[in-house]
């Protein structure tokens, strides 16, 4: 079963090392077990192409059906990692996990003692519901095959900055961002913000680029300059007086938040327990 399981991460990941963070095993671990599986078959499963191992073409029948085999153990044995301990293992983008999540697993310990949470961060959008994990949080449209989603909550974005920057550019007017460094998301735009405003400006093509919101919104506090960020990131620095909004506009953002599962999946007590918290911190 472990070998099955390692080969079919292998495949879905086109990677060793991205399968043996799935499944906590180290990268000879997944080698060692795949080289096991082909010589049983009798033949290779992978080619290596760059940093990528491509999975050969039996291989990728071969990982279809053993997929389909593992979700219908799945569903008749459900996997329990933890061995009954109240273990749940939640996937999630390292930005939600630090700018929201963990602050909260305090509370989530002082309502719910027997519930060990391990939360599995990711960048990687084929992680977020890996073997090991049974919930999962993800941004986004909701339209994802193999898993039920759940809305949990859509959000607002607003310009956002420190208390000191916000006074050294004496910020009263979205027109003033013209003098601004704005702070750069790779996948969240200005313009839609800045139309709404009225600003008359382009896109910003210079200042720091940045991938991941909580970078972006500690840049913010920081004062590296103006960001625009989604409530929920900005929550925390906006309560704590590390950030402010300059300006009282925001606009609704088109994607939102959902909570995952298998489809078909089995959730533990615990698993459901934590659902349940989970939608009520989202006010859902």
């Amino acid at each position: 079963m472990q070998t099955l399981r390692a080969f079919e991460a292998a495949v879905r990941h086109h990677s060793y090392s991205g399968a043996a963070r799935e499944l906590s095993l180290t990268h000879g671990a997944i080698s060692h077990r795949i080289r096991a599986l082909e010589e049983q078959i009798g033949a290779p499963l992978f080619q290596r192409s760059g940093r990528e191992m491509v999975p050969t073409r039996s291989a990728v029948s071969l990982a279809a059906r053993v997929s389909e085999g593992l979700q219908i153990l799945s569903e008749a044995l459900p996997f329990n990692a933890a061995g009954g301990d109240g273990r749940v293992v939640i996937g999630v983008h390292h930005s939600l996990a630090i700018s929201w999540l963990i602050p909260r697993l305090e509370r989530l310990h002082g309502e719910h003692p027997g519930i060990s949470v391990e939360v599995y961060s990711t960048a990687e959008l084929g992680d977020f519901l890996g073997a090991r994990v049974d919930l999962a949080i993800r941004y986004g449209t909701g339209n994802w095959a193999g898993v039920s989603a759940q809305r949990l909550s859509g959000t607002r974005l607003s310009p956002v900055c420190s208390p000191a920057y916000q006074q050294d550019k004496a910020l009263t007017n979205p027109r003033d961002l013209k003098r601004c460094r704005l702070l750069r998301h790779s996948w969240q735009a200005w313009m839609p913000w800045l139309a709404a405003a009225k600003v008359k400006m382009r896109e910003p093509s210079d200042g720091p680029l940045m991938s991941d919101s909580a970078m972006l919104t500690e840049a913010a506090a920081r004062g590296l300059g103006v960001a625009l960020v989604g409530e929920l990131f900005a929550a925390d620095g906006l309560a704590g007086g590390r950030l402010v909004k300059p300006f009282t506009l925001s606009i609704a953002d088109d994607k939102a938040f959902y909570l995952l599962w298998h489809t078909g999946a089995r959730l533990s007590l615990e698993a459901q327990i934590l659902r349940d918290w989970l939608r009520r911190q989202f006010g859902g």
